[in-house]
Formats: C-alpha cells, sequence, structure tokens
C-alpha cells in the first residue's frame, strides 16, 4: 500500500515536510523480497497508489494536508504519486488499483475483485503503517477478512510500534 515517490523518497513530500522517513527503506527491501516469494507461489499481488485528487477527497482532507506541511501530496500526475524503487515493477498479473481515501476498501473495486477471486484472507504491506495499512486492515476485518499484516515489509515515519501493536491485537 502506498510505496510511493512522496512518501519514500528523499526528494518526496514527506521527507520534505522534516519526517524521518529512514525506517521505511528496510520495510521496502523486505517487501521486495516478499513481492518475489509470492510470484513464485502464485499469490495476487495487488499494488495501491494514493492519489489526493481535490475533486474526489474532502476538503477537510485538503485542510489537513496544509496543516501537517504537505500540500500537494500524491497529487494527480506528480512524480510523487510514482511506485518507488518497487523492483520487480509491477507486472502482467498483477492488479493496480488507485485510490482516494486512506483505506484501500473505500469507492474502490477492491472488495468485489476479492469476492470474484474468493480470497478471504488480506496479507498487509506498504508504508505509512499508521494510516493506510491500518484503516485498510480494520476495514478488511470488519468486512469479515483475515488479515496479515507483515510487520517487516511495513514502514512509517511515525507510529509503527503502536499500528502493529494494535493490528496485532485488533485483527488476530
Amino acid at each position: 500500500i502506498d510505496v510511493q515517490n512522496d512518501f519514500c523518497a528523499k526528494k518526496g513530500i514527506i521527507a520534505k515536510s522534516d519526517r524521518n522517513i529512514s525506517p521505511i527503506e528496510q520495510a521496502i527491501k523486505n517487501l521486495q523480497q516478499f513481492i518475489d516469494e509470492a510470484r513464485h507461489h502464485n499469490i495476487p499481488i495487488i499494488f495501491f497508489r494514493l492519489v489526493y485528487d481535490p475533486k474526489k477527497i474532502p476538503q477537510t482532507n485538503i485542510e489537513r494536508l496544509k496543516i501537517k506541511n504537505a500540500e500537494g501530496l500524491c497529487a494527480p500526475r506528480s512524480w510523487g504519486i510514482a511506485f518507488y524503487r518497487i523492483e520487480p515493477k509491477p507486472q502482467l498479473g498483477d492488479i493496480v488499483f488507485e485510490k482516494n481515501y486512506y483505506s484501500a476498501f473505500q469507492q474502490t473495486p477492491l472488495e468485489a475483485w476479492l469476492k470474484k477471486h474468493q480470497i478471504d484472507t488480506i496479507i498487509i504491506t506498504g508504508v505509512t503503517t499508521h494510516i493506510c495499512p491500518l484503516l485498510t486492515g480494520a476495514e478488511a476485518y470488519y468486512r469479515g477478512y483475515k488479515i496479515i499484516a507483515l510487520k517487516d515489509c511495513l514502514g512509517t515515519y511515525e507510529g509503527q510500534r503502536f499500528a502493529l501493536r494494535y493490528m496485532k491485537e485488533q485483527f488476530n
């Protein structure tokens, strides 16, 4: 979830807003290994790209970005929404969904895709653990899915221990 330039790169908006993104780097290395292994075992891979399109997100979210010194974060058609150093890149057979909200379920085709493919367990990886992966996990859990949060493939600039503890206590 959301392994994008604005969250992960030193020139991304999160790093420019004085947040420490160094913990994200190890999670990305681990994630790359996990993706290779998942493909080897024919586990479906779904990439999520967050796009804060002002035409699609609420005004409260736009105001929050200003308060957090993150204006322009994941702006449509920007360098910031590109996937960050994920190798291999999404391949034929992988799914890429765009989302405009924290949860990967909110106004995306994710749940329809999961039901169509009779998937009942979701493995959560990505960045900003304390926001998008956490809220995606919560929504998945309340929709009846089993959740596996791969802590070594989750990274953030704040709130990592809280988010991992919450997911472990609430979703397992």
